[in-house]
Parts: structure tokens; sequence; C-alpha cells
């Protein structure tokens, strides 16, 4: 179903935060291009995949599209592969504190402008925005103790400085790109809860139906 083929892909890339057993070696996106590509010869003369992980927190998704981005620009790339995928680490361990993450798992096939096939994702622009004032709101801190576990601090104005930094983030950068909130179909921000997109949509005075909600 994807918009080039298999061989065509010439980077693999895995963003995802929590890694089952805290696995750091090898990387989930070698693991992935084995399964992928399991054999050299399942692409052309000269076919290779460069296979890497990012470790950008909810960044990682958006760092994965820039690379790519640039490796299209500078090196002649056709189309890559990014993936993520979310799980709880204490899951298996009775007592200790989740998230209630959704174990699920997406990709996206992102294409360089004008490449042949069905269209694909095109990333035109992308920024990055840094408030470490609000850094210590959320903390998740993987122990070495028995047994191994993740232990998380969340403060209560934890999802009203998301909200903050996202108000913040769209208003340094839209003015760059000589466009409206009015110009644009729809809006994918952190799936933290249907009411912290409730709120958010209220912030930016947005129709709700017009940010991608796929919270549980």
């Amino acid at each position: 179903q994807g918009p080039c083929r298999r061989e065509e892909i010439e980077a693999l890339i895995f963003a995802g935060v929590f890694k089952s057993s805290f696995l750091a070696e090898p990387s989930y996106a070698s693991i992935l291009a084995g399964r992928l590509f399991p054999k050299a010869k399942s692409g052309p003369p000269g076919h290779t995949l460069l296979a890497f992980d990012v470790h950008q927190g909810p960044n990682g998704f958006l760092a994965a599209c820039e690379i790519l981005r640039m490796m299209m620009g500078r090196r002649g790339l056709r189309a890559g592969l990014v993936v993520a995928a979310e799980f709880e680490n204490n899951r298996l361990l009775a007592g200790y504190p989740q998230l209630g993450v959704a174990e699920v798992a997406s990709a996206a096939v992102i294409t360089a402008p004008g490449a042949p096939g069905k269209p694909g994702i095109e990333i035109s622009d992308c920024d990055f925005f840094f408030f470490d004032e609000y850094a210590d709101r959320f903390r998740a801190d993987a122990l070495g103790v028995s047994p191994v576990h993740v232990s998380f601090q969340v403060r209560a104005d934890y999802e009203a400085s998301l909200r903050c930094c996202i108000l913040r983030a769209i208003g340094a950068y839209l003015p760059r790109t000589g466009r409206a909130l009015g110009d644009f179909d729809r809006f994918y921000f952190p799936q933290i809860s249907p009411e912290f997109l409730d709120a958010l949509a209220v912030d930016l005075k947005l129709p709700r139906e017009r940010l991608a909600d796929v919270t549980i």
C-alpha cells in the first residue's frame, strides 16, 4: 500500500521512545531492516539501506522526518521509512507505575518531492523549539535497581505547560511561513488524552474535529 517499491526505500529510522526490555543495542531499525530486507539481493544491484534509531523523546518522529528531508536534498535520497512503536516498559511488573500507553506501532513512507509513484508524505519545512523552563514537568527515569524499571514524575500542571509550549511554538513559527491556522486542514498534536485535545482546540480557537484524535 506504500507510495513506492520496497527496494526504493534507502533509509529506515526507528523513532519510538519506550522499548521492550530497555533494549539499546542492536538498534530496532536494524532488526526491522533484517526482517524487511532479509537478503542483500532483495534490492537492485548497489541497493543499500541505512538503518538507525533516533532518541529524541516525543520529537523523534519529526526529527526523523527532518533527517530524511536533509538526506533527500543533499544525498538524492528517493524514499525513507519512519517507524515508531510505544508500549509500557513496566507492563510485566506488578505494583510499578504505568502510563496507560496502548501498544501500537505506526509507519510512514517519506518520499522526495516529485518522486514517481503514488503520493507519499512530503516534508516541506520543519523547525524545533525548546522550552527548558518546563523540563521538570514530566520525568521518566530508567532505574537499574532490581527489577529494572522506569519511574515517572509528573507535575500537576504538566498538561497546561505542554499546551503553553504548543501555543508559543505556533506563534513563533507561523509568521515565518506567511500562513494562518485557517490555511491548514488537519492538526496533529500530542495525543495525551481527549480532554487535552479539547482544551487545546479551545486555546487555538479551532473546530475540535480538525484536531486528529487517536486516543483511547
